[in-house]
């Protein structure tokens, strides 16, 4: 499931849907914290990332 949503994550960014694409990762970043996998803080870094530049 969190991989589903890290590639339908993906399509919205190559979309430029950049809400779309914070909010799917989002989701799949809950997935990751509850089953405390390391890839958790690697999608935060990406949301905040793409936080910075929505927000240019």
């Amino acid at each position: 499931m969190s991989e589903l949503l890290m590639d339908e994550a993906r399509q919205a960014l190559g979309k430029g849907d950049l809400q779309t694409a914070i909010q799917t990762y989002r989701k799949a970043a809950r997935i990751f914290e509850e089953r405390k996998d390391s890839r958790y803080q690697e999608v935060e870094q990406i949301i905040a990332e793409l936080e910075r530049n929505a927000n240019k």
